[in-house]
C-alpha cells in the first residue's frame, strides 16, 4: 500500500476534522444557473474524504482550500471559517477541542 493511501485512509484527528470540514462545506456554495456556460465549463465535482487528505499531503491545507474554493466548491472566506462552521453543526463544537 502507498504511503499517500495509507494516510488517506488513516489521516491524524486533526487532518480528519479537516477533511471533513472541508468535505461537508462543498455542499454549501450557492448554484447559480448559467455560470458554467458562462465560462464553458462544467460545474467542479465535490472532492470525497480521501482526495481531500491526499490533496492536503502533497499541497497542505490552505491550498486544498484555495483550490476548491477557486473550483466554485466552497464560499467561506477562510479555512477557518469552514472548520468553525462545522464545529458548530450538529452540536460537534461540544466533542471537540
Amino acid at each position: 500500500m502507498r504511503r499517500s493511501s495509507w494516510i488517506a485512509q488513516h489521516p491524524a484527528p486533526v487532518d480528519r476534522r479537516i477533511a471533513l470540514a472541508l468535505h461537508a462545506a462543498q455542499g454549501t456554495a450557492i448554484s447559480v444557473p448559467g455560470l458554467a456556460s458562462i465560462h464553458d465549463e462544467p460545474p467542479a465535482q465535490p472532492r470525497t474524504v480521501a482526495e481531500i487528505v491526499e490533496m492536503a499531503e502533497r499541497r497542505g491545507w490552505s491550498q486544498v482550500f484555495k483550490a476548491l474554493k477557486s473550483n466554485g466548491l466552497l464560499v467561506e472566506q477562510t479555512l477557518g471559517h469552514v472548520v468553525a462552521r462545522w464545529r458548530e453543526s450538529a452540536g460537534r463544537a461540544a466533542f471537540l477541542p
